[in-house]
């Protein structure tokens, strides 16, 4: 696909990795896409007419950032 920018070795993860019960990040469909709308969550990369992916790193990233205890539920 023109326009596609992906490093060397990067690794993209489709939408049942980064969101859903058994996915990375915890987050429901509708909470990472509100994320994305707000610029909390790295937006998607279209690979496709309809298809999308994220970098695994900036995915990675984003978890690595988030609070690993006393959060709101503790």
């Amino acid at each position: 696909m023109a326009g596609l920018q992906v490093a060397a070795g990067e690794r993209l993860l489709r939408s049942k990795s980064v969101f859903g019960e058994s996915a990375a990040t915890g987050l429901s469909k509708t909470q990472c896409y509100r994320l994305i709308q707000r610029g909390e969550f790295p937006a998607p990369l279209k690979i496709g007419a309809r298809a999308v992916a994220w970098r695994a790193s900036e995915v990675q990233a984003w978890i690595d950032a988030r609070p690993s205890k006393g959060g709101i539920h503790d």
